[in-house]
């Protein structure tokens, strides 16, 4: 990379007012459940101005659940520029049963419950009551 485009990409990054040290949102607002080919995506609504902060959460997965509770946004130390919701992949787990697979979201001390299942007409993705804080994507 020529000098004068590093130190513009550099300048960008400072201006754009992504501090790693100073962002850590552990009040996240709502959230967005999709599903992708090897696990859960799990987005925040809202957006942050370096579109690679993680959602930091707590998984535990087994073969017939997933429990995931929200910690908060992290920062990373390389910001890139953009408008962008944090965001995590929770992987599937290895056996996990496809016909009936429960979903948990804990977030400061609310609840949403999500069913995922797999049949002959394809996968549904839902909501098991009404949802408080997360809704089912895409983003």
């Amino acid at each position: 990379m020529r000098p004068a485009r590093l130190a513009l990409l550099l300048l960008a990054t400072a201006l754009s007012g992504c501090d790693s040290a100073a962002l850590y949102d552990d009040e996240v607002g709502d959230l967005v459940l999709s599903a992708t080919d090897g696990g859960f995506l799990l987005q925040t609504e809202g957006e942050y101005a370096c579109s690679n902060y993680p959602l930091v959460v707590d998984a535990e997965v087994n073969r017939r659940s997933a429990k995931i509770e929200v910690e908060g946004v992290g920062a990373t130390d390389v910001c890139q520029p953009a408008p962008g919701p944090a965001g995590t992949e929770v992987p599937f787990a290895d056996g996990m049963s496809f016909s009936e697979y429960e979903i948990v979201i804990d977030k400061g001390g609310r609840t949403d419950r999500f069913v995922y299942g797999c049949g002959v007409g394809g996968c549904v993705l839902a909501a098991v009551g009404e949802p408080e804080f997360t809704r089912v994507g895409p983003r």
